[in-house]
């Protein structure tokens, strides 16, 4: 397998034919002659060649990009009329399986956009509003304060490098900085924010708060195996290893519900906090949003089944965005076995 660079195009277009029509054009500009005077001569040889030799096309997971993919290959009438297989880019299909698999499942999906990741969020919110993180980290304590100092950030970023873990780890670790802040402002009726945060504080129930700390450890996972796919030298072999590890340690903490029983996780902090009584008055008139529960069991059951939700999503996304799994896996002859489970068989 040989590999060179055909050519560079800074702007392709975001449509299917715009791909297709700069791949073609880049093709041609390799396999061209440019005498000093005249337009170029294609060596139409060269091109045939290349077009008949190019059996692998690996492409960014967007469907623009896929789109443009199945546009080349045409049932073998296309461009590249020789396609044998048809790959997405790794890291983004990762980040793709993990971030819809969260989208599928009601309640994380409102965790994520309502406090964690989306544009009105209160993590974003606190992040992009000058105002609000001054505010914010003058309510953090000691220790929340130097949890900060190591993130440095609320990682709500949303395109391809952004963290299912550190919002959901911040969320968790200074609550009650947030909590104070919102109960904060909602008192200060004059306050561009005041409106935003009252919607903020009283959406703010124990499920959630059990939620988002079950999220953290189960982010903090995912984020590893994201990353392992951001890295641009990572030895294609041991993607199945990989992917097989990500998937055991799903399985062994939801399925299992080994998740309940790691000691100093983030659940265990969000269960902490919620068997504290934290009452929080946000109105003159004395409205009182109260965070408490003293069996917590309901909780934890509530937030194991919506992420066994977001297990059988998670399985699903994996098969549809890594359909060359068992490709790949030849490259690697000691991957080769079926991987089982206790319960159920797993297969791709």
């Amino acid at each position: 397998m040989n590999r060179c660079v055909l050519g560079w195009k800074a702007d392709c277009g975001g449509s299917a034919a715009a791909i297709c029509n700069q791949t073609q054009d880049a093709i041609d500009e390799f396999c061209s002659v440019h005498p000093p005077v005249g337009s170029r001569v294609i060596d139409t040889a060269l091109r045939d060649h290349l077009l008949d030799i190019t059996h692998n096309f690996m492409a960014d997971g967007a469907p623009a990009e896929q789109k443009a993919a199945a546009m080349l290959y045409d049932g073998g009438s296309g461009l590249l009329r020789n396609m044998k297989l048809r790959g997405r880019e790794k890291s983004h299909s990762a980040r793709g399986c993990v971030k819809r698999a969260f989208t599928s499942v009601d309640m994380l999906k409102q965790l994520w956009e309502q406090h964690l990741t989306g544009g009105d969020s209160t993590l974003s919110k606190i992040n992009h509003a000058s105002s609000l993180n001054a505010m914010w980290r003058q309510e953090l304590t000691e220790i929340e304060s130097e949890v900060h100092s190591k993130i440095c950030n609320t990682g709500s970023a949303a395109q391809r490098f952004e963290s299912t873990f550190v919002p959901a780890c911040m969320f968790v670790v200074t609550l009650g900085a947030i909590l104070r802040l919102l109960c904060r402002l909602s008192s200060m009726k004059n306050h561009m924010y005041s409106k935003w945060a009252r919607r903020k504080l009283v959406s703010i129930t124990p499920e959630l708060v059990i939620l988002s700390g079950l999220a953290a450890d189960i982010g903090d996972d995912c984020d590893a195996w994201v990353r392992f796919h951001d890295h641009e030298l990572f030895d294609v072999t041991e993607l199945v290893s990989s992917l097989r590890e990500f998937m055991l340690t799903m399985h062994t903490m939801i399925i299992k519900k080994h998740a309940l029983k790691a000691e100093n996780s983030y659940l265990s902090k969000a269960v902490a906090f919620i068997q504290q009584r934290h009452v929080f008055v946000y109105d003159a008139d004395g409205l009182e949003h109260v965070l408490h529960a003293n069996d917590v069991s309901p909780l934890l059951n509530l937030a194991m089944s919506k992420f066994s939700e977001w297990y059988t999503s998670l399985r699903i996304e994996v098969s549809s965005e890594f359909p060359d799994f068992e490709i790949i896996q030849a490259l690697s002859s000691l991957q080769l076995n079926t991987l089982t489970y206790d319960d159920a068989e797993y297969t791709f």
